[in-house]
């Protein structure tokens, strides 16, 4: 079987077809829980999820994955999703909801690119641009999210 990242990153028929939204997660979104919980929850588009701040561990159809700051995860369409979030302390992060001509993977993974300089300003400049809605906004945030992509194929092939 093909790793799921290398699947994402090396399937050169694969376009981004829309970018459905993008979301800032603010610590206090959800201070009184330490766990948000989503049963048999259709998920209809892809999720892509750059940590900020904090730590959790995300549950998504079975597979657990320890989120921390510098990590991008990415979470599949689903029918029917078991999702839910375990905080392990409170944080931040954004949040790209996309669709694709093609479909990608199946099932949630995580890229740590903590090192990486040029990833958080690039989700902070597609999510600034995202929110400021001025002329010509989708493409540039489309432009934006194709450069985090190479730059995650970069990480993936190091």
């Amino acid at each position: 079987m093909i790793p799921l990242v290398i699947y994402m990153f090396y399937n050169e028929k694969a376009h981004i077809s829309k970018i459905i939204s993008a979301v800032f997660v603010e610590a206090t979104r959800h201070p009184e829980k330490k766990t948000v919980f989503c049963d048999n929850t259709p998920m209809p588009r892809y999720e892509m999820i750059y940590k900020i701040s904090g730590e959790n561990y995300t549950y998504f159809n079975g597979k657990t994955l320890r989120t921390t700051p510098g990590c991008v995860y990415f979470l599949p369409k689903s029918k029917s999703a078991v999702y839910y979030v375990e905080r392990v302390s409170s944080g931040e992060c954004i949040d790209i909801y996309f669709d694709t001509d093609i479909s990608l993977f199946s099932e949630a993974f995580m890229i740590n690119v903590s090192a990486d300089k040029k990833i958080h300003p690039l989700f902070e400049r597609l999510l600034n641009t995202w929110l400021a809605k001025k002329e010509g906004y989708y493409y540039k945030c489309m432009g934006i999210f194709y450069e985090i992509l190479s730059e995650l194929q970069k990480a993936t092939s190091n």
